[in-house]
């Protein structure tokens, strides 16, 4: 009887302060989706090593990839749209007739690119062929904790400018990039609105970084989520760095960094483009569609 009535206070204190695990999974914090993270990684590594041959192997990891990313971007796109967009410009002569529609299914085609190149790397890193590492003993030390992240941020900063510049020479652009540029007036759902083989390329930089330096998962993890989310905010059409690059092509290659643009000599203030510059202000024109 009293063991009973222990079990049962022991219960009820449980469920007063909130159930920390879910089974053996954390619910809460960074350190959660991290041990999430390495356990899907540990179950992948061990699931697709058991599935015969390779190419089913690949066309496994394919669609768990192309069914997670189309789920972020439904659900992050569609919240950032309706909070953030500032919906009166649909009606700017500039935001094209269907967009929406068009912006989603380019996506859609986009993001079979990303998921390819998720397929790639990632087959790669379950045989074996990365530098990730899953706890801090395995890193180089501590003090690369800290320092991977600023590293891992250039690296991909790098390839992002270079690629996207690359994807602007007039040889490339008419065939793949010049479709994302149809949005001006962009919106949160033109975010992976690219021609597949070039999604699969810009896809090179965040997933390529643990193939070039050791990276935690955690890193890894913080990387890839932050690069997939900062891609869709900055499609808002709102006044900022971005924002600029869909009026004037030619300034803000970068993504999350402004530091190969201010090199590089094209880097474009928002701030002065949104006050009568040389881009002009991205307001509701006076010819507007009926």
């Amino acid at each position: 009887m009293a063991s009973q009535l222990y079990s049962n206070f022991s219960t009820l204190k449980s469920l007063q302060h909130g159930p920390a695990y879910l089974g053996d999974i954390p619910l809460i914090g960074l350190s959660s989706l991290t041990a999430c993270y390495d356990r899907l990684l540990s179950f992948l590594h061990s699931s697709l090593l058991d599935v015969q041959p390779a190419y089913r192997q690949a066309a496994s990891l394919f669609i768990l990839t192309l069914a997670g990313h189309t789920l972020l971007f439904a659900v992050i796109s569609t919240i950032w749209y309706m909070r953030s967009f500032d919906h009166k410009l649909r009606v700017d002569r500039r935001f094209r007739r269907a967009q929406i529609r068009d912006e989603i299914v380019e996506s859609l085609l986009g993001i079979l690119g990303i998921g390819l190149a998720n397929t790639v790397f990632g087959m790669l890193q379950i045989h074996g062929y990365s530098r990730l590492y899953h706890s801090m003993k395995d890193g180089p030390g501590l003090w690369y904790e800290v320092m991977q992240y600023p590293l891992a941020m250039f690296l991909t900063e790098t390839g992002v400018y270079w690629l996207h510049r690359m994807f602007h020479l007039p040889v490339l652009y008419s065939y793949t990039h010049k479709s994302h540029h149809r949005f001006i007036i962009s919106t949160p759902y033109s975010a992976f609105a690219f021609h597949p083989v070039e999604a699969f390329v810009m896809s090179f930089p965040n997933l390529g970084v643990p193939f070039l330096v050791p990276m935690s998962t955690t890193a890894y993890l913080i990387l890839l989520m932050s690069s997939t989310v900062e891609t869709i905010l900055s499609h808002d059409s709102r006044e900022g760095f971005h924002t600029v690059h869909h009026l004037n092509p030619k300034a803000n290659y970068g993504q999350m960094l402004t530091v190969w643009d201010v090199v590089m000599g094209t880097y474009q203030n928002p701030l002065g483009c949104f006050r009568g510059g040389p881009v002009g202000p991205l307001r509701i024109t006076r010819k507007s569609r009926k």
